[in-house]
């Protein structure tokens, strides 16, 4: 664990709200930033409360990510983790460094991005537990179909999220679980598996495409889906407004058998 301390006001941390985000990222070759940092920059600059940020991160070390969020004055405290989303080990002591270092209730809980893509990868596949080892055995796999089926898996989970906090009791607050598609930004580096020429044509060229989504755009739906009070648990919303989940991820009995099927990997747990 790699972390970095921003203000240090104690008295403003004892009142200050928990935001956990993770997979944030800031791209110094191209001057720009992820949707994810752009949009908890925004969060925290418009805040009118005091803020602990728990950024996970592959970069945790990087002084540019401390420099940005220890100039803003509502972030009272800053904790920078060493987190890789793909690697199951890390992301389990991400969270229970969260759960062991801090026992307010979280406000805010940023994770990846949703996508349109889902849909599409729910016609052409039709996943189900009983059929996702055939489907990732087949060969060769291409990046962008590969990213729009783990959307589809993730909205699934989505859904067994929204049911699960629905259970919550007790809570100051009933949690809110939105999901959340910032739409298509060409630069965020969902291209970087690929080849230099796609990557120039993505990172320069398909911005000023009419179909493409900015960064301050999609930053901004990010930023309405951790502020919006009018939103409920189940709601999903694109920078067009809201829009409908795959009907596949509305199928409760779908629903049950990938919430078995992830409790058997290991990867969700079902608390009584």
């Amino acid at each position: 664990m790699s972390g970095a301390q921003g203000h240090s006001d104690q008295g403003g941390i004892d009142d200050s709200i928990l935001v956990v985000a993770t997979g944030a990222r800031l791209c110094q070759c191209l001057g720009s930033s992820g949707l994810g940092f752009r949009a908890l920059v925004d969060f925290a600059g418009q805040s009118k409360e005091n803020i602990i940020l728990v950024l996970g991160c592959r970069t945790p070390t990087n002084p540019a990510v401390s420099n940005t969020f220890n100039n803003i004055p509502r972030i009272k405290k800053l904790d920078i983790v060493s987190l890789d989303l793909v690697n199951l080990d890390s992301t389990r002591a991400f969270a229970s460094h969260i759960l062991q270092s801090y026992p307010k209730q979280i406000s805010v809980l940023l994770l990846c991005g949703g996508s349109t893509l889902h849909k599409g990868a729910a016609q052409t596949y039709r996943p189900s537990p009983s059929t996702i080892e055939d489907i990732l055995a087949s060969t060769p796999w291409k990046p962008k179909e590969a990213y729009a089926l783990s959307k589809l898996v993730q909205m699934h989970i989505f859904q067994i999220t929204v049911d699960r906090f629905a259970k919550v009791t007790g809570a100051k607050k009933q949690p809110v679980v939105v999901a959340v598609c910032p739409g298509f930004v060409p630069q965020t580096g969902l291209i970087r598996e690929y080849s230099w020429w796609i990557r120039f044509l993505m990172n320069y060229i398909m911005p000023m495409m009419p179909f493409t989504t900015s960064l301050e755009t999609a930053g901004e739906t990010i930023m309405r889906a951790m502020q919006d009070q009018n939103l409920t648990s189940g709601d999903y919303i694109t920078p067009r407004g809201s829009d409908s989940l795959a009907s596949e991820c509305m199928d409760l009995t779908l629903r049950s058998e990938w919430r078995d099927w992830l409790v058997s990997k290991g990867v969700w747990v079902e608390e009584e």
